[in-house]
């Protein structure tokens, strides 16, 4: 099956939709043999079927997301834990403050 000529083999339970007034599009489906995952683009006005187009790109764009969100937890989680660390020492540091006393030891100036 190449070229622009070429038609999609005998299916069940593929996918077709209009894409405007004269083009159909068929996806995927089942031949006799094994599942397919490729398109086809019929124009009904000139009466020929469009090149088919592998669809394998399906797995580079879906391992391209899951990267991107393994990426994105990582930073969110850690940025989690970093804005916890902040606000501990942060009040760690308020709290040593107060026990040593040194609030008492500044003098306020009152204008």
């Amino acid at each position: 099956m190449s070229g622009a000529d070429s038609v999609p083999s005998a299916r069940a339970a593929h996918g077709m939709a209009a894409l405007d007034g004269r083009r159909l599009a068929v996806f995927g489906g089942r031949d006799p043999l094994h599942r397919t995952n490729d398109l086809y683009i019929y124009d009904a006005g000139a009466l020929r079927v469009g090149i088919p187009l592998s669809v394998v790109h399906y797995s580079s764009v879906l391992a391209f997301f899951l990267l991107f969100s393994l990426i994105f937890s990582v930073f969110y989680y850690l940025n989690t834990i970093l804005s916890f660390l902040h606000f501990t020492l942060t009040n760690i540091l308020f709290i040593l403050y107060f026990l040593s006393g040194l609030d008492r030891k500044i003098h306020y100036i009152s204008v």
